[in-house]
């Protein structure tokens, strides 16, 4: 197992997936200069910690969680008002086994992290789960005006699950928490399971909804 250290970003009620992007602007010299040392430092990486606590305090271990995504700064910009914008990519989860300077506020909050290890499926088994959570997209497209069609420009050539699974969450009308459980859920085919429920359930709540409307009409 190797192990090496990342700056961190902890996000407050906001979920980070990999092969996602995340806008982000800071006022403070604190953000920046973890921005500055995933920079100079890291080549642009830079560990995301999703969904800590509203109330959390930094020096607080209990509510931090021990699974992040390497992401990766891909834009930067400096805005007129003095704030920094910054464009963050999520590239993969890592297990996260400590934090680094979490009793200094003077010092850049980092982490000592190694990566995590997705299962592996055969050919034949990931090909048929990709099709059956293609199929059902779909359908949900078709069938939800509220659903986004993008979602399948990006899926459709798919034939890596976990990349899959990670990019169709953020389209689904879903809680934080429900987000933050497919961020700690590690095994692609478990994702999968989730989705297709997910799915199922937001068909099931449109008709429960269209029929409650055509009663009413």
């Amino acid at each position: 197992m190797i192990k090496t250290n990342l700056p961190v970003i902890l996000l407050k009620g906001i979920v980070l997936l990999p092969n996602n992007d995340i806008r982000l602007e800071f006022n403070n010299d604190d953000s920046r200069n973890i921005i500055d040392v995933a920079e100079m430092f890291h080549d642009g990486e830079i560990l995301v910690v999703s969904n800590v606590n509203i109330s959390f305090k930094r020096g607080d271990t209990k509510d931090l969680p021990r699974i992040g995504v390497v992401s990766r700064i891909t834009h930067k910009m400096e805005l007129p008002n003095g704030k920094t914008r910054v464009i963050i990519t999520g590239v993969k989860r890592a297990n996260i086994h400590e934090y680094l300077n979490l009793n200094n506020n003077f010092e850049v909050l980092e982490s000592i992290l190694s990566n995590v290890f997705d299962e592996v499926l055969e050919e034949k088994e990931e090909m048929a789960i990709i099709r059956k959570v293609y199929r059902e997209v779909e359908i949900c497209v078709k069938t939800i005006p509220k659903m986004s069609n993008s979602v399948l420009s990006l899926i459709i050539n798919s034939t890596d699950l976990s990349k899959m699974t990670d990019i169709i969450v953020p389209f689904l009308p879903l809680d934080v928490s429900r987000q933050n459980e497919y961020l700690l859920e590690l095994k692609s085919s478990n994702r999968a399971k989730m989705l297709l429920e997910d799915l199922y359930k937001e068909k099931e709540i449109y008709e429960i909804d269209k029929n409650y409307k055509r009663r009413i009409r």
